[in-house]
């Protein structure tokens, strides 16, 4: 979902950029080292809060992201870093870049969050089991591999490409076995809990529309980028709330994408007063 992503923003960047009147060729090139930064910051943010995962392994453990390990605001990051050193060489602002790009941000957001859904990380907190009806109702649950889907299971694990390490169940389902106790070893599903993958996915398409609706009216360069940052910002932390899995880090009592998403709704906010009265 990912790769997906990538060839979707590369499409949506490239029309948007010739639309207002960036060079095509400098486009390709930034948009190639926006998505190597973002990666890179990705895992380096899922490096640094959980450290303690990567303290006695080697070199290659840290790149070995067959493991798992890719933070959505590392991403964010690193790629706006990566193309701001980029477009700094050329002499290109970044704010008429950044305008261009953060629809394929939107866009990549509703994509990627249906691989995690699809996988079963970055899950929902269990939904209490006194909670009404129609909240119960929304709430999904995760399988055990070995006992939902034991005959693919097996296949898998035998396959010449197949997955290095035992195969248990979704990290939903494993933090519920073995952290939190809510399920015993021989069931086929986790607790139920909330579809925080599903709503990423919907606030992800949300945010696409809103800034393609700010792109058509917007005042100044750099308007869509901080409606995208100051929106997704704003959500994400709202929606950290409701996350149950715990490899995002933090600090106290809010988590590494909650602080984050807090600091860049308030430079968002006051960056667009300073470029608005410019």
């Amino acid at each position: 979902m990912l790769g997906i992503s990538f060839i979707v923003g590369w499409y949506l960047v490239m029309a948007l950029g010739r639309r207002d009147g960036l060079a095509e060729d400098k486009l390709g090139v930034c948009f190639i080292w926006t998505g190597i930064a973002a990666v890179l910051g990705a895992r380096l943010l899922f490096i640094i809060t959980n450290y303690q995962q990567f303290a006695e392994t080697g070199l290659w453990e840290l790149v070995a992201m067959r493991r798992g390990g890719l933070v959505a605001y590392g991403g964010f990051l690193g790629g706006f870093l990566g193309s701001w050193l980029y477009l700094r060489r050329q002499q290109i602002r970044i704010l008429a870049w950044a305008d261009a790009v953060v629809p394929g941000l939107g866009a990549g957001l509703g994509i990627t969050r249906i691989g995690c859904f699809l996988y079963g990380c970055d899950h929902g907190k269990p939904i209490p089991t006194d909670a009404p009806d129609w909240l119960r109702a929304i709430g999904v649950q995760f399988p055990n591999w070995k006992i939902a889907f034991p005959d693919w299971t097996n296949q898998f694990k035998d396959a010449p490409m197949g997955c290095a390490t035992p195969l248990d169940g979704a990290p939903a389902f494993n933090l519920h076995l073995y952290e939190l106790g809510l399920v015993r070893v021989n069931e086929a599903y986790s607790a139920l809990v909330y579809p925080t993958q599903l709503m990423e996915v919907l606030n992800g398409w949300v945010a696409f529309g809103l800034v393609m609706w700010v792109r058509r009216r917007k005042t100044f360069v750099g308007q869509a980028f901080l409606a995208f940052t100051a929106y997704y910002g704003l959500t994400r932390a709202a929606m950290e709330l409701l996350r149950g899995d715990t490899q995002r880090g933090g600090i106290g009592i809010f988590s590494t994408s909650q602080l984050i998403g807090g600091a860049t709704f308030l430079a968002a906010l006051v960056a667009w007063i300073v470029l608005k009265r410019k």
